[in-house]
């Protein structure tokens, strides 16, 4: 008596190969990886660029203790200031002389408060008085 079986082939089992969604989702952890990558690079660099009014980029500016910037600038002329802090934020010209308001350039060390602003108050072009 022959095998029911006799005349079948045996089958041959498939060699593996992945599922078609498999480069797909490769590809997508790959792009997720690269853009969470990319995002935390960008916001690194809002925390170290800082930009002026006039739209742009500056490296952060230095923070000083209230007493060593006041030391810093007073009799300094507007040329002498840009050179020691750079642009700043905000200028207010009225009829005694102009003001320059940095930001964020100052702190209370005995305080211990966070950077905060700082106004420039020049007349006949040099700083007389600093506040905050």
């Amino acid at each position: 008596m022959s095998s029911p079986f006799a005349g079948l082939q045996k089958r041959q089992e498939p060699r593996w190969a992945p599922d078609p969604g498999f480069r797909l989702r490769h590809l997508a952890i790959v792009l997720l990886v690269a853009g969470g990558l990319f995002l935390e690079f960008a916001v690194a660099a809002v925390f170290v660029l800082d930009r002026s009014p006039t739209g742009s980029v500056q490296p952060a500016r230095k923070s000083y203790p209230r007493s060593e910037l006041k030391r810093l600038v007073i009799g300094k002329s507007q040329a002498e200031v840009l050179q020691l802090l750079g642009r700043p934020d905000h200028t207010f010209e009225h009829a005694g002389g102009v003001d320059w308001t940095y930001l964020g350039i100052s702190y209370d060390p005995i305080a211990r408060e966070e950077p905060s602003l700082a106004r420039l108050n020049f007349q006949a072009g040099r700083v007389v008085s600093v506040d905050f």
